[in-house]
């Protein structure tokens, strides 16, 4: 076997005993999905000649074996209960494939190890062309499936958080004005009168009074001057 098809044996084997995803779906398939659709948009930007934003800067980086390794294992470290870890992953498939699936796993899941903030996560996965690249094409398809969750609060969360981190992705790396709490602010005027929401560096919508939500914009507008 080849290193792709290896690490896709590896993925099936990291994800063999997880429960369904919400869609019905074993996880596997997620994964795939996920690895599919970097493949797509890298063959894009290749076929065309032009600039496919964030595949053009990830293909300078990386090659398309190496993105979709690590596609392919992008959840593998966090699910897969110590099958398969950052240094197996290096000794199987070299330093730009680990790099690249460390900034796709969350810090902290050790046993009392303090779990890092989706926000931060989300952050960091932007600094790298290749993770930004990967975390955009596994957001994408999870919002895609997101309609398969019964319970209207839980996919409506859903919904808000994934929103948020895409805004966060898809805004050019080079502005670092484009804040967590910018990208997640929602402004609703009801029949109840204004509300004002924004997201807890986990994800959650949280309201604020109208006099904090402009208090809170005054500072952006005082850091972008």
């Amino acid at each position: 076997m080849n290193n792709l098809e290896r690490a896709i044996a590896l993925a099936v084997a990291a994800h063999k005993h997880n429960k369904l995803d919400e869609d019905g779906m074993p996880h596997i398939v997620h994964c795939m999905e996920v690895m599919l659709k970097v493949k797509k948009w890298c063959e894009e930007h290749q076929r065309s000649e032009r600039i496919f934003y964030p595949a053009a800067r990830a293909l300078k980086l990386y090659t398309l074996e190496e993105l979709l390794i690590a596609a392919i294992l992008h959840d593998a470290v966090e699910d897969s209960e110590g099958l398969v870890t950052l240094s197996l992953i290096l000794s199987e498939y070299g330093e730009k494939v680990h790099r690249l699936v460390d900034g796709l796993t969350r810090r902290g899941l050790g046993e009392g190890e303090e779990k890092e903030f989706y926000r931060d996560f989300i952050y960091r996965a932007k600094t790298d062309p290749g993770t930004l690249l990967i975390k955009s094409a596994d957001l994408e398809h999870n919002r895609s499936r997101s309609f398969h969750i019964k319970q209207a609060r839980w996919r409506d969360k859903l919904t808000f958080k994934y929103s948020t981190a895409m805004r966060v992705l898809n805004t050019d790396p080079d502005d670092q004005q484009v804040t967590w709490e910018q990208a997640s602010t929602t402004w609703i005027n009801g029949n109840d009168g204004e509300h004002f929401y924004i997201a807890d560096p986990n994800g959650k919508r949280i309201e604020l009074s109208k006099t904090e939500f402009e208090a809170l914009r005054a500072t952006w507008k005082k850091a972008s001057a």
